[in-house]
């Protein structure tokens, strides 16, 4: 009966990887057809390279954590791999925090740049909040129309 879970488990490790190497490939074709079509600056995509970076390593860590959870999954709780520690913490513990980090460092305001501050100076202008905090004015005289 214990078989069961370990199956289900292992059916949603499967699905999750079958769903990050969909993700995988649309972000591909999104990101070549983005870059062949010539609409936008190269500026502009250099800019935006540290967050496509981010989430391609994020991407990257979790579907190798995701795989890594399969194989153990496949020899039960009482295999090798779900007993190795140091094998645990490295493709578990370390892959986690490699894709947090790599998507906490490159923070929207270094893409979006001045027109981050436009969006907070035109919300506060109208009461309105941006991700649940209250926006300040932060020493602006004049509201950006």
């Amino acid at each position: 009966m214990s078989d069961i879970g370990i199956n289900i488990m292992i059916a949603g490790l499967v699905f999750q990887v079958v769903s990050l190497t969909c993700f995988a490939g649309l972000c591909a074709d999104f990101f070549w057809s983005v870059r062949k079509s010539g609409g936008v600056s190269r500026a502009t995509l250099q800019a935006r390279l540290p967050n496509g970076a981010a989430l391609s390593l994020a991407t990257l860590c979790i579907y190798i954590r995701s795989i890594f959870r399969v194989a153990e999954l496949q020899e039960g709780f009482d295999g090798h791999l779900a007993n190795d520690e140091i094998t645990f913490m490295i493709l578990e513990g370390a892959m986690v925090a490699i894709a947090s980090i790599a998507l906490t460092l490159p923070h929207p305001g270094m893409v979006f740049g001045q027109n981050w501050k436009i969006v907070k100076a035109r919300a506060a202008a109208s009461g309105e909040k941006i991700s649940g905090n209250d926006v300040s004015m932060q020493g602006l005289t004049e509201v950006p129309k």
